[in-house]
């Protein structure tokens, strides 16, 4: 799982080098350290990097993961915090080629359970290290979230419905952040579907011990679900193509494999990856969402 990149991006040189993750991260933490005794910008209560940067299995498809917390009697609009971090992660693609995939929240949003971060998200969160934080460990504010996981899944999985369905239509030209969405959508989907399972008590926990993985929860959760072939297929059609482009992206960018192999790759995957990752979302949102409903129903 993570990023896609066209062609035109391997020949510029705008794929990260998985060194660079590191120095990002330390990077990141140490401006942010360094802009708290700024009284023009927000107090950043807490940040913590988290994901595959922290366990050292960071690839050129990475993203930086990180969760940021700041103070709430921040005294200009919520807009203006957001512009601030959103500086600084500039920066850091900028000057590393890493791009940031961020949670900036207020302290209170977080307290109060107003967030968005499901309870699977936090548990893995809290096996990160100290190392990779600075001030307070973000997700230990973090008291459940209070909203109804039905109704987030099924705005989810409506609007990546959307998406997904406007990029398969219009497939004049390749739309690489929407086959990246493809790529990622059994992890991302999955873990919503999670959420929403476990709220309702069909997975307790879920039943991990060890969340240090979210693709592993998600593979093992879904299997205990005993999920029809119909969804399952799919699921596990783009799992091999995310595969199979992962391979072809260290050979091109090791200079085993050429450009134009990379593009007919693409070309030869593109639609397919698209309409599965159509088929999977429709069927996984419907399977989800008529379980829970039937629960609610009793």
């Amino acid at each position: 799982m993570g990023r896609v990149f066209s062609p035109e991006e391997i020949e510029t040189g705008a794929v990260p080098h998985a060194a660079n993750f590191t120095a990002a991260a330390e990077f990141l933490l140490d401006t942010i350290a360094e802009t708290n005794v700024d009284d023009d910008t927000p107090y950043t209560v807490g940040t913590l990097v988290f994901g595959s940067t922290t366990t050292g299995t960071a690839t050129p498809r990475s993203d930086l993961d990180v969760l940021i917390a700041y103070h709430d009697d921040y005294h200009k609009p919520r807009s203006s915090a957001l512009m601030h971090y959103r500086g600084i992660f500039q920066n850091i693609k900028d000057m590393f080629h890493v791009p940031v995939e961020s949670t900036v929240e207020s302290n209170m949003t977080l307290v109060s359970g107003s967030h968005s971060i499901d309870d699977i998200f936090l548990q893995t969160l809290l096996t990160v290290p100290e190392k990779w934080q600075t001030g307070m460990h973000p997700a230990r504010l973090a008291m459940p979230h209070n909203e109804d996981w039905l109704s987030v899944f099924k705005q989810y999985n409506t609007a990546k419905d959307r998406k997904l369905a406007k990029a398969l239509t219009d497939n004049s030209e390749q739309d690489i952040k929407a086959f990246q969405r493809a790529l990622e959508l059994p992890i991302a989907l999955g873990r919503k579907a999670l959420g929403v399972l476990s709220d309702y008590g069909f997975l307790t926990g879920p039943e991990q011990d060890n969340y240090s993985s979210s693709k592993k929860i998600v593979e093992s959760s879904l299997e205990l679900l005993d999920l029809p072939t119909n969804i399952l297929l799919p699921f596990r059609l783009i799992m091999k193509i995310d595969q199979d482009y992962s391979e072809l992206l260290a050979a091109t960018l090791d200079g085993d494999s050429t450009l134009d192999t990379y593009q007919n790759w693409l070309d030869a995957n593109y639609l397919t990856a698209m309409q599965q990752a159509v088929d999977y979302n429709s069927l996984l949102g419907s399977f989800v969402i008529e379980i829970v409903s039937s629960e609610r129903a009793l």
